[in-house]
């Protein structure tokens, strides 16, 4: 493989591994170094990859059927079932 067709040229990243990223990694010929995400920065980093795939689906909805699509989908997301187990984890 060319450097050109490596998917993971040379230097430092700071991305979560996902399914997608994990596939290039599989196929980069070269060190790849990964660490686990502990507690807080864990939980944060994580929240900024969801924001960042709910600002892409959110803003690929047509227009004309943004308000309606968009207040769907949050609303699914942010469903009783979520609200609930973020309850049972704040008490402990």
């Amino acid at each position: 493989m060319s450097a050109s067709d490596d998917p993971l040229p040379h230097g430092a990243y700071e991305s979560l591994v996902t399914d997608a990223l994990a596939v290039a990694i599989d196929a980069h010929d070269g060190e790849v170094f990964t660490d686990a995400l502990d507690g807080v920065e864990g939980a944060a980093r994580l929240t900024h990859h969801l924001a960042g795939l709910l600002l892409g689906a959110l803003g690929s909805v047509p227009a004309a059927k943004r308000p309606a699509t968009q207040a769907e989908l949050t609303n699914q997301l942010s469903s009783e079932r979520l609200i609930a187990r973020r309850q049972v984890n704040e008490k402990g």
